[in-house]
């Protein structure tokens, strides 16, 4: 992990700054740099412990480390997941497949289309769902909030099943 200190110092710099997506995108390129399986070993347990979701999976996934499943599937955001689960009546396995599989456990992500957070919920739906239940109208922001995209996103699932 030696060599890849001055990386990891700047992508924790960015992320300290909230320059998430500089942050991401520095992760990215090391990541395609690192040819090592042990270097990509120890990216992905440093991102794991730092509770970048995101990160760890790519690395994972990079690295072919398949049967890794702390790195590759992470329980994240447990507790979001657990309370969501209560009010929407949504099981919380299905909701962090859902959050696994369109961002990563990324609470920023955003679709070309322009899709929202973790549950990748578009800011129109939100719109709709906010007047259906009587919630305040949500900013875009308010959808990079891991709980509040939770809450979209299980509301509208629970209406497709």
């Amino acid at each position: 992990m030696e060599p890849l200190q001055r990386d990891i110092r700047r992508i924790e710099l960015f992320w300290k700054t909230d320059l998430n997506n500089q942050a991401r995108q520095e992760w990215i390129q090391l990541l395609r740099r690192t040819r090592n399986t042990a270097q990509l070993e120890a990216l992905a347990n440093h991102a794991s412990h730092r509770q970048w979701h995101n990160f760890s999976i790519e690395a994972a996934i990079q690295g072919g480390m398949h049967d890794v499943l702390v790195w590759r599937f992470p329980i994240a955001f447990r507790e979001d997941f657990v309370q969501v689960e209560k009010t929407s009546g949504v099981d919380q396995w299905l909701l962090m497949a859902v959050a696994r599989r369109e961002s990563a456990f990324n609470p920023e992500a955003r679709s070309h289309a322009g899709a929202l957070g973790l549950m990748q919920v578009m800011p129109a739906t939100a719109i709709m769902l906010a007047q259906r239940q009587g919630w305040p109208r949500p900013a875009q922001a308010d959808l990079l909030k891991p709980l509040t995209s939770l809450q979209y996103g299980s509301h509208y699932l629970s209406q497709m099943l």
